[in-house]
């Protein structure tokens, strides 16, 4: 009755299967359906119950459709395994993360959160699933190492880019992108402050912006002052205190303790930023320093510990981590 069933038709034969099964009466099931049937379009509507009633209805017993279809129309064990994988089948929005590669494998993410899936394509449609768009439809899982399917009906959205193109406005998911470009400028620009040998703390910590000034300030709790400079004098003046110093250095812990033993081991106190950072982990200091950095590198900087700007060696410029001079010369005896 049924055309032999396989791993490449397997949806189209589950689908016939229902249709021939369930069709005459499918517009029975409008009010149960749980997806979207928002539209004039019939072809849409009789497709979305179709979907809904092979991945999703749940007889009392909580048997499916794709229990009789399996049940009925395949023989192969392995084939059998991945169509009942399908009854663990979601309806959401996904982001496309990566386009379908080579092998019709694309990655995406759910909207709402819960990590990223491979999903195969099946079909001739990849093309419409470029990176940045996003879009509605259902995705199960098929493949026994994880990699999932999309079937049925997909609601497929332009990326905020290609809305611009368009039709030149800026849409909210535009607004968060840009604003996150803003300040990787700006945290670009105040990583290249220069730091020559011997600056003191005053002299490099008054070209940090405001906002890490404040941030220092929060991180060693000083800083009432209301002018930037004078909470800068606040903040060096407590790093240079012999007491003070002693007792942040006994609450570092001993990652922090070691990236600066290698910091104040280097000439002028000062390495390359990015040799720092594969010794003792990446940096994950961003322009907002309301946020408590993890790693061992944020973490120093946000005491003003470290400073990162830009030093000329070898008549190169090169990215560097710095301790203050007047701040190294008192860190020596405490590390």
């Amino acid at each position: 009755m049924y055309t032999k069933v396989t791993d490449e038709n397997a949806h189209t034969e589950l689908w016939n299967y229902t249709n021939a099964k369930y069709g005459a009466r499918l517009m029975d099931y409008f009010s149960a359906c749980t997806l979207n049937l928002d539209t004039n379009n019939p072809e849409f509507i009789y497709k979305q119950i179709l979907t809904w009633l092979i991945y999703y209805k749940r007889d009392p017993d909580g048997r499916s459709v794709i229990d009789e279809f399996v049940e009925q129309c395949v023989d192969e064990p392995d084939l059998k395994t991945k169509i009942l994988r399908a009854k663990d089948a979601t309806y959401e929005e996904y982001i496309i993360k990566r386009a379908p590669d080579a092998n019709k494998i694309m990655l995406v993410e759910p909207k709402q959160g819960g990590g990223v899936l491979a999903v195969e394509i099946m079909g001739t449609d990849q093309d419409m699933y470029m990176e940045g768009r996003s879009f509605t439809g259902t995705v199960h899982p098929w493949h026994e190492n994880g990699t999932h399917r999309i079937t049925g009906i997909s609601t497929i959205l332009r990326s905020d880019e290609e809305m611009f193109e368009k039709y030149k406005f800026i849409t909210p998911g535009m607004t968060d992108k840009i604003f996150d470009i803003m300040q990787q400028d700006y945290q670009k620009d105040a990583e290249s402050i220069t730091i020559a040998p011997g600056s003191k703390a005053r002299t490099l910590l008054v070209k940090l912006p405001v906002e890490w000034v404040d941030g220092i300030c929060s991180a060693l709790g000083v800083g009432k002052s209301r002018r930037k400079r004078e909470r800068v004098k606040e903040i060096a003046s407590v790093l240079t205190s012999e007491d003070f110093l002693k007792d942040l250095v006994s609450k570092l812990s001993e990652d922090e303790k070691i990236a600066l033993r290698l910091v104040l081991h280097s000439k002028d106190s000062s390495v390359r930023y990015a040799n720092l950072c594969r010794r003792v982990g990446q940096d994950d200091t961003t322009w907002n320093w309301d946020e408590k950095p993890q790693s061992v590198v944020g973490g120093l900087r946000r005491f003003g510990l470290l400073i990162v700007g830009r030093k000329r060696i070898d008549a190169k410029d090169y990215k560097v981590a710095a301790v203050p001079a007047d701040v190294a010369v008192l860190l020596k005896s405490h590390l």
